[in-house]
């Protein structure tokens, strides 16, 4: 994924907690908020208390930007997303964890 799809600045991270919109899963915590570019930015969390192991963190983290690369018909327009894995989201097969987002994301557009 290029840079400028990435959220990296911590201004953007403060009011995207601040203002976005949260919705919650089983498996993920996802934030988000319209923004005035020309493309969507995203942002990948998995916290070092969920797990120690940086190998694993940095798979459920490529996992879900793979995903969102593939499926961008589920941003039409430019939002600014900070997807929050879970504990059960490092532990889930592949399956599970694409179908969950599949939902979030199917979710999150419908309201």
């Amino acid at each position: 994924m290029k840079k400028e799809y990435s959220l990296r600045s911590e201004n953007d991270f403060k009011l995207l907690f601040t203002k976005g919109r949260r919705l919650d899963t089983r498996l993920f915590r996802t934030v988000v908020k319209r923004n005035n570019l020309a493309h969507s930015r995203f942002a990948f969390v998995v916290s070092r208390s969920i797990e120690k192991r940086a190998v694993l963190r940095n798979q459920a983290k490529r996992r879900a930007k793979e995903w969102v690369w593939r499926h961008q018909e589920f941003f039409p327009e430019p939002v600014d997303v900070a997807l929050v894995l879970k504990r059960e989201a490092i532990a889930s097969p592949k399956k599970t964890f694409y179908e969950e987002l599949r939902k979030t994301f199917a979710q999150g557009q419908g309201s």
